[in-house]
């Protein structure tokens, strides 16, 4: 069983981007989960790599795939529909990423004879149970060849525990990043979902109020650092994609716990709501 993930374009003809693109850690956490499951998984980074839609229905005719996933945003949403009308190649399509909570509707009406599969939330745990047929819930809406499922904190597929949820690191080899420093740099997460309610936000709390924020244990973050600092000596630097890694006095001292163990030199994003009082340390 051969199974492509597809980080969806942005754009739809080359363009001059010297953007240095993070990783799709969140494909790289449903790839480790397949690869689990003996399920042959190839990520296909169209974003970093700069294919166009023909180019990757080239590949999905070449590769023949069981299953393609693929995320959609709705700045791409056109390119996404192209490439899933478009293809010429029987396979089942999974469609994800955060925007489907708000464009499933719309994904029903794609037209084509391939099998869609959309998946609202987080999927490394039921991505897997589609593609061998052992699905264990029922999808909340289901319409000739279309389905729509909906991970939530009541679903068996919901990653509740955040150390359980691993990330093979190697499926990301050679892509770390000069940060603006000048030091060679790896990416980590540390969280999942968000306690803010911005307004722009599609992670915003009142509009996820089904999925609960998880926040990896202290250890399981050393832990992968470790594994950083053994596989990828020259990294120098550690970015921490989590908004809710500094959230208040406590979490400072804990990144202070977690990076006194490291030469590593370390940077985070932090909530502007996170900065509003006045902290003590």
């Amino acid at each position: 069983m051969k199974v492509l993930i597809i980080n969806s374009p942005i754009y739809n003809k080359k363009v001059a981007d010297k953007e240095d693109y993070l990783p799709p850690f969140g494909q790289g956490y449903i790839a480790t989960s397949l690869q689990k499951q003996n399920i042959d998984t190839k990520i296909i980074d169209a974003i970093y790599k700069n294919y166009t839609v023909d180019e990757l229905l080239q590949m999905i005719e070449k590769e023949k795939p069981e299953a393609v996933g693929i995320n959609i945003f709705s700045i791409n949403y056109h390119l996404v529909k192209e490439l899933i009308e478009k293809c010429q190649t029987k396979t089942t399509f999974i469609v994800g990423g955060k925007s489907t909570r708000f464009l499933y509707q719309d994904i029903l009406n794609f037209n084509t004879p391939n099998p869609i599969n959309v998946i609202i939330g987080e999927g490394e745990y039921i991505i897997p149970a589609i593609i061998q047929d052992n699905i264990a819930e029922s999808p909340i809406i289901s319409t000739q060849n279309k389905k729509v499922y909906q991970v939530n904190s009541d679903s068996i597929y919901f990653p509740k525990d955040l150390s359980q949820t691993k990330l093979d690191r190697s499926l990301f080899a050679g892509r770390q990043i000069t940060n603006v420093y000048g030091e060679i740099e790896e990416a980590i997460v540390t969280s999942r979902e968000c306690l803010y309610n911005c307004a722009f936000c599609g992670g915003a709390r009142s509009l996820n109020k089904d999925v609960s924020v998880r926040i990896r244990p202290k250890e399981d973050i050393i832990n992968e650092l470790e594994y950083i600092r053994q596989n990828s000596p020259n990294t120098q630097s550690i970015r921490i994609l989590d908004d809710l890694f500094l959230k208040n006095a406590d979490s400072i001292k804990t990144a202070i716990e977690i990076f006194s163990r490291f030469n590593f030199h370390w940077r985070a994003m932090c909530h502007i709501n996170s900065l509003k009082m006045p902290m003590t340390c």
